[in-house]
């Protein structure tokens, strides 16, 4: 049989054996549920990123949707204002035409007015005249 002291150093040694493996196994856990945290931490990590970066292009797309609408407001608006002034100036245009065609009237009333005097004149005996 054993010696009892063998036993003893067997049954230590299994009992050392045992804990050692308790220990290992203990931290090996711990590794692993620190491995999964940090896989859990950088899928949230990611996950938050491509949040923001939608976040980011929707508040770009917005930024140019306004830009645009702006830019397109004040193209109608000089498109507005161009109009308006070709009418006004058309307007005035037509208003000054308007008066020389009737100034022009005017003067050929006249003319024909001085030339019938003319000739009336001209028909008339002239007084004083010995003919």
């Amino acid at each position: 049989m054993d010696n009892p002291k063998q036993v003893g150093d067997t049954l230590g040694a299994q009992t050392v054996k045992d804990e050692c493996e308790e220990e290992d196994n203990a931290f090996l856990r711990t590794l692993d549920e620190k491995r999964l945290q940090i896989i859990s931490n950088i899928q949230q990590t990611k996950k938050l990123d491509g949040q923001q970066h939608l976040e980011r292009m929707k508040k770009r797309q917005q930024r140019e949707q306004k830009e645009s609408e702006k830019q397109k407001n004040l193209e109608e608006m000089q498109m507005r204002k161009q109009e308006l002034w070709r009418t006004e100036r058309a307007k005035k245009t037509a208003v000054q035409e308007q008066a020389l065609r009737e100034r022009a009237e005017r003067l050929k009333q006249f003319r024909e007015f001085q030339r019938k005097v003319l000739k009336e004149e001209s028909a008339a005996p002239k007084i004083g005249s010995k003919s």
